[in-house]
């Protein structure tokens, strides 16, 4: 019901949407068009920390320069959607070469199941290499010009942050394939730093009380799309939203962000409504924790998620 009602607010956009969502507590999903590549953006951040987290041994540790300078660099990313911190975290990956920052990246999303997810360079890189063929990139339906060196998709990149969430809680894809390596503590940690994301607008805009929700996301912009991958905890439990807009030639901030609100605005409403019809109870949602070598970089904002740290 709320892909059908989704479907069609999204069907006049003037250009292409794209988006996914997913109920974790019952693992149900709801898609539209979701499976179509876009330019990866800045939303491919948190996949970057997971593989990097992934790779380090104890997640951000006190006392521990290197990891010290690994979590300030994931605050930046995430936090301020810095480029060039996204580049020295794959340089990182890539033991000092990011070319091989990015296949590894790219190699831990496929294991993943996430095939349309793909890296051949950092951000802000000019040269444009050939476009490696992917699921969704190589339909006949829709083009959205993704960007050859960086792509995914709203459903992966809305299932990734659902099997982040899944960790938390010792389950799930992550658990299965890197269970002794990427922990239910350092899972948390990329939600933590996520909460850093002070972007406002778009599908957090979107929810009825925004200074009161419960919400961790990351942006991402480009020249001719937009996007924003949100864990949001509504009225029924958790839920993912991830939400693509492409338009050819320039995405205006104006048109994508109405649209995003309106998504944001229509699921909470969803599932106000189920919570009533059935009498469903929200379980209490979690407290995220920084981890034991957190550095705070900035005074953040106040967010329900981390208490108003």
């Amino acid at each position: 019901e709320l892909e059908q009602a989704l479907n069609t607010y999204t069907a006049d956009f003037p250009g292409f949407a794209a988006l996914y969502l997913q109920d974790l507590t019952t693992g149900e999903e709801a898609k539209v068009d979701a499976d179509v590549s876009f330019s990866g953006m800045s939303t491919l951040k948190i996949g970057i920390v997971a593989a990097v987290l992934q790779k380090l041994d104890g997640g951000i540790q006190a006392d521990d320069p290197a990891s010290h300078d690994v979590g300030v660099l994931i605050d930046y990313a995430l936090g301020e959607s810095n480029n060039h911190a996204a580049n020295q975290l794959l340089r990182w990956l890539g033991d000092g070469d990011m070319g091989t920052g990015t296949q590894r990246f790219t190699e831990f999303m496929h294991s993943l199941g996430f095939v349309s997810t793909y890296m051949q360079s950092g951000y802000d890189i000019e040269v444009q290499l050939p476009q490696i063929p992917t699921p969704g990139n190589q339909r006949d339906d829709w083009d959205t010009n993704p960007d050859t060196n960086l792509q995914s998709t709203p459903a992966e990149m809305g299932r990734l942050l659902a099997a982040i969430y899944q960790c938390t809680l010792g389950k799930g894809i992550i658990i299965e394939k890197y269970g002794d390596t990427l922990t239910p503590d350092e899972c948390e940690t990329i939600l933590f730093y996520m909460s850093h994301d002070e972007f406002q607008e778009m599908l957090w805009a979107g929810l009825p009380n925004a200074k009161a929700a419960w919400i961790v996301h990351k942006h991402g912009f480009a020249f001719e799309s937009h996007s924003d991958v949100a864990l949001i905890w509504g009225p029924t439990g958790p839920y993912v939203v991830s939400f693509f807009v492409y338009r050819a030639g320039w995405m205006d901030w104006a048109t994508s962000n109405s649209r995003m609100k309106g998504v944001s605005r229509a699921t909470w409403r969803f599932f106000e409504y189920k919570q009533e019809a059935l009498g469903l109870q929200s379980p209490p949602a979690p407290l995220l924790a920084p981890p034991p070598g957190y550095d705070k970089i900035k005074a953040y904002i106040a967010v329900t998620s981390t208490g108003g740290e």
